[in-house]
């Protein structure tokens, strides 16, 4: 079978389906195989446990904030005739050891915008992940508003920015 992810490799598996998943890193990966004899390929998505210390257990990460501020200030004068940026400053805190799953949503929108893992080794309690977007310009607007939220899912947390406003010149 073929193995596509965070890393790719060709692998077989035992009689009792066991794969070996040393140097594997964590993360979602699909899986392309032929049962014997058949000639139509299959395909699963599956998802790697997090590493495993030798003799330590899993790593596991106890969440107990996440923070947005924003680094652009609302009140701000700006050209609006290209879309402003604005910058915002997430922040997770938390105690352990291992990697914390989050994502970011634009405005009221549940979409996810990026998403990615944040890292913690043993000192670390808390991890800042910056994020710049672009504001979207309406038609004779004379104000742009966005706010960011930072959700970890696995924690049931979130955290979102004040509302920045910025205000565009006026080309009248």
């Amino acid at each position: 079978m073929r193995v596509e992810g965070k890393s790719s490799f060709r692998a077989s598996v035992g009689g009792d389906g066991s794969l070996d998943r040393q140097g594997v890193r964590y993360g979602t990966y699909g899986v392309a195989y032929r049962d014997s004899g058949s000639k139509q390929g299959k395909h699963v998505t599956c998802v790697t446990p997090p590493r495993e210390e030798p003799g330590g257990g899993k790593g596991e990460v106890k969440v107990s904030k996440v923070e947005v501020v924003a680094l652009t200030k609302s009140g701000t004068t700006v050209d609006c005739t290209t879309p402003p940026k604005f910058e915002f400053d997430g922040r997770i805190t938390g105690s352990g050891k291992g990697g914390v799953r989050y994502y970011w949503t634009y405005n009221s929108s549940a979409d996810p915008i990026a998403s990615g893992t944040a890292e913690f080794t043993p000192g670390i309690v808390s991890v800042s992940l910056f994020k710049g977007v672009t504001g979207s310009v309406m038609a004779n607007t004379s104000t742009v508003t966005v706010y960011l939220t930072l959700h970890v899912p696995d924690a049931g947390l979130s955290g979102r920015s004040e509302s920045v406003t910025l205000t565009c010149l006026n080309h009248g």
